[in-house]
């Protein structure tokens, strides 16, 4: 059962669409952080 909850709350941080993004974008490589403002539309 511990695993599932783990499990959840890893798939509710990264379920936001921003985090998404920030994320996929990371996968490129480092980014500044208004890289990372631009790329979420976050501020």
């Amino acid at each position: 059962m511990e695993d599932a909850e783990q499990l959840a709350i890893l798939l509710r941080a990264i379920g936001d669409p921003s985090r998404l993004r920030l994320l996929h974008a990371l996968e490129q490589g480092e980014l500044t952080v208004s890289e990372m403002t631009e790329v979420t539309g976050l501020s």
